[in-house]
């Protein structure tokens, strides 16, 4: 067998990419107008060439052959030259009728919590709404909770320092290969680090170090005492174990159960396929958690602090450094502290997810229609197992499974539309992720076609898979066919 090498010059392998990303995006916007109504996600940063790259992601419900999925589809990167809403609401409004896409059919809002996009008199989702008052806003649940997180720990100077020495255990041991040896020699998971804007790297800075924190304790008081070491290490080394005190222990356990709660939601809401009504019940769930750690959680995480402590050879009782008295009051303050953290989760969990808690009710009329499916189980009785734990999205499906849409006209149409609005911008994030990948200081001069192009086909790979090759190279000979004189 003969095989062929084929290379192409850098022209030719643009124009195959960009020939076969404009095929992808193609075949998303049919999708997209054939299912008629839609939700906009757009979100900004600025890439490896400091160019502001605002990427474009839409979100509809895909029905084909019955089978029912929600779809938030990347289309596109654009170069923003603008900061302030209205001029971004204009780049929207533009990119969506260059791709035929009208804003009347938009049902759906989704950015992050930023007053340029987020802003209630003049951020881009007021001008959107001036437009189409059918556009709802709803801000990224994802970056809500992550805000909800960021000021919880900041409420208190204990809740800072906590924090603060977390990150002071994994700057020193990091900070030498040394050290950091010694550490993975004991661990079987490495000491994580953590940032203030991502509340997820807090989860699992605090998750590692909960479950090895005696073994932490351990390989620093051996460096603390070694004397073949240097001072820096040595004294590095004591400052960390005087500052793991019952204190520090017990909000270790409490922050461990209370970052496992939230996280869990997080993950849960950054799914594609989440839905409004899913994600109010898992919030409200996430709400009854923490009140259940408010209410019990704190006693239970200082009793296996004071164990831990006991275990450890320090102090189990809470004692005043300025007084020479063990006194209750530094308990009573510091569980105040806690409890502080706690009620501004709580609080925060309420007014941000208020707007997500109304949509969520505006569509309750749903459920009533239910009862008229029910009265169709004789004709269908496979239809539908239990209609009081069926979600919208499973209506839906049972409606074009058993071919109902021509007896449920507008309840087909009312789900749509509902499953239509976003719950988080987490593929608007994703994106910027196959940005970073692309778009990299090895490739700082990459043309914004060829982005775009090499974007959507990595991202929307599934649509590309069932691309015709045969169109593509029909397309690609018309581009280069030239008139030959005879």
């Amino acid at each position: 067998m003969i095989k062929f090498l084929v290379i192409f010059s850098p022209i030719i392998q643009n124009e195959l990419v960009i020939i076969m990303g404009q095929q992808v995006k193609q075949e998303i916007l049919n999708r997209i107008n054939k299912s008629k109504y839609f939700s906009i996600l757009f979100d900004c940063t600025p890439d490896v060439s400091h160019q502001e790259q605002l990427t474009e992601i839409i979100r509809y419900v895909h029905i084909v052959n019955g089978e029912v999925s929600i779809e938030e589809s990347f289309i596109d990167f654009i170069i923003s030259h603008e900061k302030t809403g209205s001029g971004l609401a204009d780049e929207i409004s533009s990119k969506l009728k260059e791709d035929g896409l009208n804003i009347m059919d938009c049902r759906g809002q989704g950015f992050d919590n930023g007053a340029n996009m987020a802003g209630v008199h003049n951020g881009v989702q007021a001008h959107i709404i001036s437009k189409n008052d059918l556009a709802m806003f709803v801000p990224c649940a994802a970056h809500s909770l992550n805000l909800i997180g960021v000021h919880a720990a900041q409420t208190s100077p204990t809740i800072i320092t906590f924090f603060g020495v977390i990150q002071k255990l994994f700057t020193y041991f990091s900070g030498s290969t040394s050290r950091w040896e010694k550490i993975k020699n004991v661990l079987k998971i490495t000491l994580k680090s953590h940032c203030e804007t991502r509340w997820s790297t807090k989860k699992q800075a605090v998750s590692v170090l909960k479950n090895n924190i005696k073994g932490v304790y351990e390989v620093l008081e051996k460096l603390s005492e070694d004397s073949k070491l240097n001072n820096d290490t040595k004294i590095g080394a004591k400052h960390l174990l005087y500052q793991v005190n019952l204190k520090f222990l017990c909000l270790l356990n409490l922050w461990y159960i209370v970052l496992n709660q939230i996280d869990y939601v997080n993950i849960a809401l950054q799914t594609k396929n989440q839905t409004i009504d899913v994600a109010v019940k898992m919030l409200n769930g996430l709400i009854k958690s923490i009140q259940e750690i408010r209410e019990n959680g704190f006693k239970k995480c200082l009793s296996e602090a004071k164990d831990m402590a006991k275990s450890l050879n320090i102090t189990s009782e809470f004692t005043n450094k300025r007084t020479s008295v063990e006194s209750k009051d530094t308990e009573n303050k510091f569980r105040a502290q806690c409890y502080e953290a706690l009620d501004s989760i709580l609080s925060s969990l309420c007014w941000r997810f208020e707007k997500m808690s109304q949509i969520a009710s505006d569509f309750n009329f749903l459920s009533e229609l239910y009862s008229e499916i029910e009265n169709f189980k004789y004709q269908a009785p496979l239809l539908m197992a239990k209609f009081e734990n069926a979600t919208q999205l499973d209506i839906l499906k049972h409606i074009h499974q058993y071919s109902l849409k021509g007896l449920y006209p507008n309840l087909e149409v009312a789900l749509r539309i509902f499953l239509t609005i976003p719950v988080t911008t987490a593929s608007c994030e994703m994106s910027f992720s196959k940005l970073k990948i692309i778009k990299n200081y090895l490739r700082s001069t990459i043309s914004q076609n060829r982005l775009t192009g090499m974007a959507i086909l990595s991202i929307e790979k599934d649509i590309g898979k069932t691309t015709s090759f045969d169109d593509v190279i029909d397309q690609f000979a018309s581009i280069k066919s030239r008139k030959v004189p005879l």
